[in-house]
């Protein structure tokens, strides 16, 4: 680009207002240098915060980005530090100095002065990968631009324009986006660790003056939640183990914020850890309900800068977000055990744990037709504790309770995964035993009726009694070829049951007989 081109745009450029001129440039720098990006910015609230202005991207767009980051943190701050208007490898120069990930390969910025000499703004462009020859190309055209920019500002603007983080507090951009983003994490998150982490990355992102620790509680202990802070576990334990006596209520907050004292060594220590003067304000943002406390957000400022009321407003919103999310998650935790309980009370036994009489009809429906189509065959055993009402109005319920999840046990025991057992009411349990073959029907039907009258024929020791029990009654049947009707079938197994009983009145072995 010659003289005479940026000769032509100072003319053009002369007869617009600033923004106007801050357009104008923004476009002329960007296809000048065959950038990926160019910007100009405005340095506001007493040099402590930048604000992209007008932003152009290839084939994007150009518009008002309204972008606010740190000025101590930004890439003009470091650039105009070098004294150079072209850091042609920044990535390679800030790639250690900064935690960001996308540092962009060369950045260049001139500065834009006002009338009175005063630094208000940047002129800043950059290409993705470094580039030697970049300097040559745009570091004079940059200047001027820079230059003209400073010209066209509105007469008495000095760079002192309203601070765009001051004032009203419900007012200012970044902490609402700040809320905003936040109020976003909230409502999604899953744990309490997942809103402390990203809050505390979100203030950090913000340029807040904080660092900020984030922290979450498990089995009563803190613990770090982010693995560069592992260094501060230790400090952080003890901070908070001393919490609740060395504390002291925010004024005009809630418990969600509090004041940390300054006089415990633990929290000099780790702020002494985490690179500040062992004194100066120290917060904590709590996760907490009324009743227990989930994480949280340690916030830790370089001494001699007070807490104003902004940030107090700031921080407490946080913290009410943390408690609405600590307390909605806690709510929905005590929901999902709830619903669990409804649906294992649904389907199973309360004392034994089996499955409950509703189940193994419904399930034994469905595995009938199953078996109908298949040409397989269902076994159904129907058991019945003969003498269980002498055991538990001569000893007790909580024997014979224990008695009945005894046998329970014994009957899972004793049976393969595919069956069912189920607690069918009282002292009644039911065996599904599905997939048996037809030429193995007889030899199954056996094997099985032997294994449940051995399984729970025997001793028991019930608490403070002890007991030889002789068996259930015990009914099995077979389902045939067209069964589909599931109490049909257990009733004919509660039938040969009632055989079974009739016959063991006379067998003086089956009786149970309680030991000294």
């Amino acid at each position: 680009m010659g003289e005479n081109g940026c000769a032509d745009l100072a003319s053009a450029v002369r007869a617009s207002g600033y923004a106007a001129t801050a357009r104008a440039a923004v476009r002329y720098l960007l296809a000048c240098g065959d950038l990926d990006g160019a910007y100009v910015t405005r340095i506001q609230g007493d040099g402590r915060w930048q604000r992209v202005l007008y932003a152009a991207l290839p084939d994007h767009a150009m518009g008002a980005h309204n972008e606010i980051v740190a000025w101590d943190d930004s890439l003009c701050a470091r650039a105009l530090a070098l004294g150079e208007v072209v850091v042609p490898d920044a990535s390679n120069r800030w790639a250690s100095a900064r935690d960001e990930p996308e540092i962009p390969g060369s950045y260049l910025c001139a500065p834009i002065y006002s009338g009175e000499g005063r630094l208000v703004g940047t002129l800043c462009g950059q290409r993705r990968h470094p580039d030697p020859g970049l300097p040559e190309r745009v570091t004079a055209v940059a200047s001027l631009l820079a230059a003209l920019l400073g010209e066209r500002l509105p007469v008495g603007d000095g760079g002192c324009s309203p601070d765009p983080v001051a004032g009203d507090t419900r007012g200012r951009l970044a902490d609402q986006r700040l809320l905003q983003d936040f109020s976003g994490v909230c409502l999604t998150a899953s744990d309490v660790q997942t809103s402390v982490v990203e809050l505390a990355c979100l203030m950090d992102a913000y340029g807040t003056g904080y660092r900020a620790v984030p922290f979450s509680c498990g089995q009563g202990e803190a613990r770090a939640s982010r693995a560069e802070d592992n260094a501060l576990e230790s400090h952080l334990d003890a901070v908070l183990a001393q919490g609740d006596t060395a504390v002291t209520q925010v004024a005009n907050g809630g418990a969600a914020l509090k004041h940390l004292d300054d006089e415990q060594t633990s929290l000099q220590r780790l702020r002494v850890n985490a690179g500040l003067d062992p004194f100066g304000p120290s917060l904590v943002i709590e996760a907490a309900t009324t009743d227990d406390r989930y994480g949280g957000v340690v916030l830790l400022k370089q001494r001699g800068q007070s807490l104003s009321e902004a940030e107090e407003w700031l921080w407490q919103r946080c913290g009410d977000y943390l408690r609405l999310v600590t307390e909605r998650l806690r709510d929905r935790t005590a929901l999902d055990a709830l619903n669990r309980w409804a649906q294992q009370a649904a389907t199973h036994d309360t004392l034994t744990g089996l499955r409950n009489r509703r189940y193994v009809v419904e399930e034994l429906d469905r595995m009938l037709a199953q078996a109908d189509r298949l040409g397989e065959m269902i076994h159904v055993a129907f058991l019945n504790l003969d003498g269980f009402k002498a055991i538990n109005d001569g000893h007790g319920h909580e024997v014979g309770d224990r008695f009945l999840i005894d046998i329970a046990q014994r009957l899972e025991r004793t049976t393969r995964a595919s069956d069912i057992v189920a607690r069918y009411g009282g002292d009644e349990f039911v065996v599904v035993g599905p997939g048996i073959k037809p030429h193995d029907a007889d030899y199954e039907r056996q094997r099985l009726g032997e294994r449940l009258s051995e399984a729970t024929r025997g001793h028991y020791e019930l608490d403070n009694l002890s007991l030889e029990y002789g068996g259930p009654s015990v009914g099995l049947v077979t389902s045939e070829r067209g069964d589909t009707d599931a109490d049909d079938l257990i009733a004919r197994a509660q039938s040969a049951m009632q055989a079974d009983k009739e016959r063991r009145r006379w067998d003086p072995d089956a009786w149970s007989r309680v030991l000294a």
